[in-house]
């Protein structure tokens, strides 16, 4: 086919499009509206909470470009302070001797990195201590 102006291309151009249909003429995605905001990913202190759109208003077709920007928003979200609390308890160690009376031991630490800033710490003690035997002392 030979053309003579640019509005003969334009018409073959157009021809083309009617020849095929609509559906196949390049589409840009656009946004949805964003979802809600998700839960905090924590239930105390400071946390992460996000949400989603989709790109399928309309979605990409026929080589459109996708949408332009993140598919995904995170903010902070901040709970009620976690509450001051032990760990569990190490294991015992050792007896302190190998025969006789003697002592063990075991510690917790107070989970809590806010606690000493406000003067607020874990009620009890941190360590424990406990009266141990082992096998009876034979003199040789």
């Amino acid at each position: 086919m030979t053309f003579t102006s640019v509005d003969d291309i334009f018409d073959e151009h157009e021809a083309t499009r009617f020849i095929l249909g609509t559906n196949n003429t390049q589409v840009d995605g656009l946004w949805s509206a964003w979802g809600s905001w998700g839960q905090c990913d924590v239930t105390c202190d400071n946390g992460t909470v996000s949400r989603v759109r989709a790109c399928d208003n309309p979605a990409p077709a026929h080589g459109g470009d996708d949408c332009p920007g993140d598919k995904e928003q995170t903010t902070t979200c901040v709970m009620n302070h976690c509450p001051v609390g032990w760990t569990t308890w190490s294991d015992y160690s050792t007896c302190s001797v190998t025969c006789g009376t003697g002592l063990r031991q075991r510690s917790r630490s107070c989970q809590n990195p806010l606690a000493s800033l406000m003067n607020n710490s874990c009620s009890g003690n941190a360590e424990e201590t406990q009266m141990c035997s082992s096998s009876s002392c034979t003199d040789s």
